[in-house]
């Protein structure tokens, strides 16, 4: 009898959990971010294991990692090395050539909008045009929504993306840009070359740029509405 008041206690409690997970999926954000990083080569060859609940960039040939409540250094072999805790980003990098910020005006329709211009030296510019707006009545204001494309001197961009970031180690991280209806709501991340073809088409929820010859990049479910 004992048995059975426990696992009917089991159940309900259960049937509870799994009432409370669907209704955050309904009513909240959708799924939660799972994503565990590891590293990739610039051939797309996985070298460091996707295990990390966090990473940071590759500098020096180390990078910050986070597992559980630990954060620590690692090489580049994925070995945690003996060394001072030292977070850094690809924009934050000292050793990073700065990004030259430039604007250009364009017109989308009746809306004027500034066309956003990030130049690295040796590589195609990137920029970020206004693409659609919305206006929504239950939150008074115009809602923007931007692509972006890179282009090579005056030569016309060759796609547009829904998130592109500067080149970086002659590879550029991308989201979007893959034609067709069954690719609309592709949130997937995945990386160019100089002329914009997919060499690495692996895609990915989460990823970083490169950084001393790595990138991280997340395997799992990420929750599409926060990007």
């Amino acid at each position: 009898m004992k048995n059975s008041s426990s696992r009917l206690t089991l159940i309900i409690f259960s049937v509870f959990v799994l009432l409370l997970v669907g209704m955050n999926y309904f009513l909240g954000d959708g799924p939660a971010s799972v994503i565990r990083y590891g590293f990739i080569d610039t051939k797309g060859r996985l070298i460091i294991p996707q295990e990390y609940d966090s990473v940071w960039d590759f500098h020096l040939g180390m990078a910050a990692v986070k597992k559980g409540k630990r954060t620590f250094m690692i090489d580049t072999s994925g070995k945690e090395v003996n060394k001072p805790l030292q977070k850094y980003t690809v924009d934050s990098l000292p050793l990073t050539p700065p990004e030259h910020a430039s604007h250009e005006e364009y017109k989308s329709g009746k809306f004027a909008e500034q066309l956003l211009v990030w130049k690295r030296e040796g590589y195609p510019a990137l920029y970020r045009v206004l693409d659609t707006v919305i206006w929504n009545s239950k939150n008074p204001g115009h809602h923007k929504f931007y692509k972006y494309f890179f282009r090579k001197d005056s030569a016309s961009a060759i796609r547009k993306y829904d998130i592109a970031f500067p080149y970086s180690e002659n590879l550029a991280l991308v989201r979007g840009g893959i034609e067709g209806k069954s690719n609309k709501n592709d949130f997937s991340f995945r990386f160019v070359d100089i002329d914009e073809k997919f060499v690495i088409t692996k895609p990915y929820p989460e990823a970083h740029s490169f950084s001393g010859g790595l990138a991280a990049v997340g395997s799992g479910v990420a929750n599409a509405s926060k990007h």
